[in-house]
């Protein structure tokens, strides 16, 4: 009893050494990986929590302040050198209010025990250009295209009122053509919602005398709700390819430095209409309305086209019109189509048509009254009214319309006129089959018979020397693969280039396995080395090392050095797999 007792209390006490010597630090930088002490409205910020010598814990986390900011974790990671474990945190914060903020302490709890970080101040400016600082040195000497790429967020107006139109416009900027654009996404959520997006539309554009390659999209916002909106960052995952490497490996995706950027923030001031106004009135400047008919004379039965013509600048994303106003009890009308007609970089003025079937049910002349619209004129501050002419339909005598029409899909021509068309058109294609210009009988030729015959022949051999040479090239890779693998990571060691270790392992893995690389997972090695009999140690130490070299490739990183020992274990990783796989 003794003993058990004794047992327990050294396991006990080696855990609370083991939490005892663990360490917690935190630290607050922007996307340029400077310290984080004043930022503007809207510029994203990452919060890293990091726990040294963290052996066998599972702890809880809780940073003070996240919740104000947005914060939401994006990453974790677990790093074991040596049997001390490292556990990482990373989360994504932003303010879209100015004034001084705290963030922390980060607490870490297992059990009793408990560890709390220091705290960070975070200066917000009422701004929304970013605060970045700059290494004027570095920046004039550095010529890697990842440091020439720029995205840019503007809008045509700042202050507006409720329901008119913004227009707001990205740009991304790259000086070099080897810039390939991966995603394109926003930092956050508002509650403006996007109408008429376009592009990209892909030009050249001159900035303080250089010509940049320039991405631009255009989309189109009308606040529904009065008070102070702020448009958060948008980001773009670039990548510039290596020009040193031949096509076939760019198409592999193999030798891509990637960089996430991030625009600015923009903030809208919005005010509310006048008490005057009724909700949901269209906001902008409208210059004229009318309304077009064809065909002014129809029979009674039949039906003719109205069409309803604006033309001005402001909401047409939200404007509808589905009826028509006094439409006298002979006429039937039916909403059809509505469609926009953007000309405002020619004209300044977007057009947008509203269009309505219109049936007779009785003979005799009949009036389509004017049709009046109401908006909000943001130029003069008041509300307008706007109203087309009214026009003249006259009805012809015809057969009376029956209130409720059964269609009969056995309905035969009634009319004379009908049947003398319908034999007409028989007679046209009986001509047309008889003046054919290619007939069955034609004799096909000698010649064109040959050529079929050697391409049928020699088609199949084509097949199978592509598939032997497929076959071969996939035997050499899987032979060759190791010695590759080897000489690209004296390659990286010699740049200290640790993201490279991603790509040639996942190279390397699939040569050997003879799969494409996209179908390379942690999960299928770690399958191969359960069939070797691995133990679970063995296990783990692949996880961990997957998760370094993972770490380089798509971490929140800005330098890609790596430690020596990182190298000497992904050369034994190397000649273990090559027994395994």
């Amino acid at each position: 009893m003794v003993n058990i007792i004794g047992s327990v209390i050294f396991c006990l006490a080696l855990v609370a050494t083991h939490f005892c010597g663990a360490a917690v630090e935190m630290r607050v930088r922007t996307t340029d990986n400077q310290e984080a002490d004043k930022v503007a409205l809207g510029q994203p910020l990452i919060v890293e929590l990091s726990v040294t010598d963290a052996s066998g814990l599972m702890p809880q986390i809780s940073i003070e302040g996240l919740d104000q900011a947005g914060g939401r974790c994006v990453g974790k990671h677990i790093t074991t050198i040596n049997n001390n474990t490292e556990l990482k945190y990373v989360y994504h914060v932003s303010y879209d209010k100015p004034g001084t903020y705290q963030i922390g302490p980060a607490t870490v709890a297992n059990g009793a025990n408990v560890m709390r970080s220091k705290t960070v101040m975070i200066e917000v400016l009422d701004q929304t250009k970013p605060v970045v600082k700059v290494d004027k040195a570095h920046k004039k000497k550095s010529k890697d295209p990842l440091d020439t790429i720029f995205l840019h967020l503007s809008a045509d107006k700042s202050e507006v009122v409720v329901g008119e139109k913004i227009t707001c416009t990205l740009t991304l900027l790259s000086l070099h053509d080897r810039v390939t654009l991966k995603q394109i996404g926003q930092e956050g959520t508002n509650n403006l919602k996007m109408h008429n997006s376009t592009g990209p539309v892909n030009t050249k554009k001159e900035v303080r005398g250089k010509l940049y390659n320039s991405h631009q999209w255009q989309w189109e916002l009308y606040p529904e709700a009065a008070g102070e909106f702020l448009i958060p960052v948008y980001f773009a995952d670039v990548a510039v390819s290596d020009e040193r490497h031949g096509m076939v490996m760019l198409l592999l995706g193999a030798h891509e430095r990637k960089k996430r950027i991030y625009s600015n923030s923009l903030k809208i001031t919005v005010e509310s209409l006048p008490d005057n106004v009724p909700p949901g009135t269209p906001v902008g400047i409208f210059k004229e309305f009318r309304a077009q008919l064809s065909p002014r004379t129809i029979k009674q039965g039949m039906a003719a086209t109205l069409t309803l013509e604006l033309t001005g600048d402001g909401n047409f994303g939200t404007i509808a019109i589905n009826a028509l106003d006094g439409i006298p009890p002979a006429l039937r009308c039916y909403s059809s189509s509505q469609q926009t007609n953007d000309t405002a970089q020619k004209t300044g003025n977007t057009r947008k048509k509203f269009e309505f079937i219109v049936q007779a049910l009785q003979a005799g002349a009949c009036q389509i009254p004017a049709q009046r619209f109401s908006y909000f004129d943001i130029q003069d501050r008041v509300l307008k009214t706007i109203e087309t002419e009214p026009l003249n339909l006259l009805v012809l005598p015809g057969d009376p319309v029956p209130t409720h029409q059964t269609p009969d899909d056995n309905d035969q021509p009634d009319t004379a006129q009908e049947t003398s068309e319908i034999n007409n058109d028989v007679l046209l294609l009986k001509r047309l089959h008889e003046n054919q210009s290619w007939r069955s009988d034609v004799a096909l030729p000698w010649s064109l018979f040959f050529i079929l015959l050697a391409l049928s022949c020699v088609w199949p051999l084509y097949l199978l020397g592509a598939h032997v040479c497929a076959i071969t090239l996939v035997e050499r890779r899987y032979r060759g693969a190791l010695k590759l693998a080897l000489r690209k990571l004296r390659r990286a060691y010699e740049q200290n280039n640790g993201a490279a270790l991603h790509r040639l392992m996942i190279q390397f893995i699939a040569y050997r396995v003879r799969c494409e690389p996209f179908m390379v997972t942690e999960s299928m090695v770690e399958q191969r080395l359960h069939a070797q009999g691995a133990d679970r140690k063995k296990i783990e130490e692949w996880h961990s090392f997957w998760n370094k070299i993972s770490a380089f490739s798509f971490g929140e990183r800005v330098a890609f050095c790596a430690d020596e020992g990182l190298f000497f274990e992904a050369t034994e990783w190397l000649k273990q797999l090559e027994t395994i796989i």
